[in-house]
Formats: C-alpha cells, sequence, structure tokens
C-alpha cells in the first residue's frame, strides 16, 4: 500500500492512495520454499507429495527468517536436515541462500510492488494539478527493510527513505501517538482519512458493483436502487464485498443482508433502496430498504 500526504504542521491530509491487496511479504516467503523443495527433488528425487504439514511449517518459518536476514546480510545458510522420513532414513535440504539470487528469484514480485507508487504518483499529479513535490519518503512494514525494494523506491520518489524511524514499529508509533492524541496527552492531529479499499455489492452477473470507491475521503456515504430478478420474488440477498477486482469472486466477502417482506411483483417491479456510509473510524453501515 502507498500513500502519498500533504503535512501541515499536525494536519495530516492524504492526497492519493493506492495498492496490491494480493501481494504480501508471505509472497517472497513462497518464493523461496518454491526453490527449497525445487533443490530437494532435485536432489533426493523425492516428490514434493511425501512433504507433510510440518515439513511445509518448517520451510515456511526458515524461508522467512532468510529473507529478514538477508536484508542485513549477503547470505543465508538454510540448513533442513530432515524433511522426511523413508525406511530408516531421512532426507532434507542444505542450501545457501545469497541475496542477489533471492532478488533474482523474487524480480517480478518486486516489480508488482512498484506498480502502486506510480499509480499513488499518477493519481496525485492529477489531484494537485501537476505541482506535486515529494519532500520525505517514510517506509511502513518489514518487507521495505528489503534493500531492492529500497533501491527501487528510490529510483520512483528521487528521495532516499528515511531510515530514523524501524519500519516494523511504524504503524505502533502511528497507534501510539493518536491514543496519546485522544487522550489529550499531547497536541490533538488532524487525519483527513480516506477509504482503503472500495465496498460494494454483487450483481446478477457476479460482478462488483461499487458503493464507496477506494480513495474517497471519509466519512463517506453512497446510495444505490437495484431491483428483483425473478417474478413474485419475496425476499432479495445484498451480499457485500472488498476489494478491486471486478469479479466477486476475487473480493473479500464481507456479509450479507436479507431483506425479506417484497409484495409480489413481476421481475424488476419492486425498487430497493441500498445505502452504504463509513464514518470517520472506518465503521462501515450498510442499510437496504
Amino acid at each position: 500500500d502507498v500513500s502519498i500526504m500533504k503535512v501541515r504542521g499536525r494536519k495530516f491530509d492524504p492526497v492519493a492512495s493506492a495498492g496490491d491487496p494480493f501481494l504480501g511479504g508471505m509472497d517472497f516467503d513462497q518464493r523461496i520454499v518454491n526453490w527449497l523443495i525445487d533443490e530437494f527433488e532435485a536432489e533426493t528425487g523425492i516428490s514434493r507429495e511425501m512433504l507433510n504439514s510440518l515439513a511445509y511449517q518448517r520451510l515456511n518459518e526458515l524461508a522467512e527468517a532468510a529473507k529478514i536476514a538477508l536484508s542485513s546480510s549477503d547470505e543465508f545458510l538454510i540448513e533442513l536436515p530432515w524433511l522426511v522420513k523413508i525406511g530408516n532414513k531421512t532426507h532434507g535440504v542444505v542450501r545457501t541462500l545469497t541475496r542477489s539470487f533471492m532478488e533474482d528469484l523474487c524480480q517480478d514480485l518486486i516489480d508488482r510492488c512498484m506498480k502502486p507508487c506510480h499509480d499513488a504518483l499518477d493519481k496525485a499529479r492529477r489531484e494537485m494539478r501537476g505541482r506535486l513535490r515529494i519532500d520525505a519518503v517514510v517506509l511502513v512494514g518489514g518487507m521495505t527493510s528489503m534493500p531492492a525494494i529500497r533501491q527501487a523506491v528510490e529510483a520512483i520518489f528521487g528521495k532516499t527513505p528515511r531510515t530514523d524511524l524501524p519500519p516494523d514499529e511504524a504503524v505502533s508509533y502511528g497507534a501510539a501517538i493518536m491514543g496519546a492524541a485522544m487522550q489529550g496527552l499531547t497536541q490533538s492531529i488532524s487525519l483527513n482519512e480516506r477509504v482503503s479499499a472500495t465496498i460494494g455489492i454483487e450483481d446478477a452477473d457476479v460482478l462488483m458493483i461499487p458503493l464507496i470507491k477506494r480513495g474517497a475521503r471519509m466519512p463517506a456515504e453512497k446510495a444505490m436502487a437495484v431491483s428483483t430478478q425473478f417474478d413474485d420474488q419475496d425476499a432479495v440477498v445484498v451480499r457485500i464485498y472488498e476489494g478491486e477486482r471486478p469479479s466477486v469472486k476475487d473480493c473479500r466477502h464481507m456479509g450479507s443482508l436479507v431483506l425479506g417482506g417484497i409484495q409480489p411483483a413481476p421481475a424488476g417491479v419492486a425498487q430497493i433502496s441500498i445505502a452504504a456510509s463509513m464514518d470517520v473510524d472506518g465503521i462501515l453501515k450498510i442499510v437496504a430498504r
């Protein structure tokens, strides 16, 4: 996720945001796991189907440890002498993973991380009518400790990311400052937040109809009218989703509303109003009448 903020004193105003909700640190871990399994199969001739859940857990734990270590080291020794036991013999994998090899292994994922950066910049330039100046880049989350990510971000924004705030602690710092401000322990903060992901409903073609779009200023609200699909339909199920994809199968199902008591009538006659609202605290409310 990428947010471009305008900061004036203690007033924070989001200008643009973008992101990829289907990309995260676990995708990088999985690349390392897949590589280790390929190496294990090539060396032992044992199929990956022979590995149980405990073996995969060990692989995932070491893959994450390797990824973290390679943010500050050039190489990491992965030792898994026991992955599967066949007869009286145990089989495993021992490999040295270098930073450069991991970057090659994950290059397409690194490229995917950069697309939201470009998208956020494009949105911000439109919002600011071309008058955009980036003064500072702050990294949040463990994956931004990866040198290749930092270098790519610096190339896009033209600014060396700040290193005075540990990325793993950034969210905790923000929560502590906001909590202190809410309790009156420090000067108040004005944060004009925006909706982080599009909220919508499913239509008859199993597609996502947006109600409140990503990037809308909070509080936000939107209403729309739908109708029945069948003759004499006495109830309508409204399924609510979150996400940016056109098909609901690629979005997150948040819940459903069942509106009953509809008077029997031909399809399309009954008019149902659906109103969605999100308050400044991000609390979503959807009402069907």
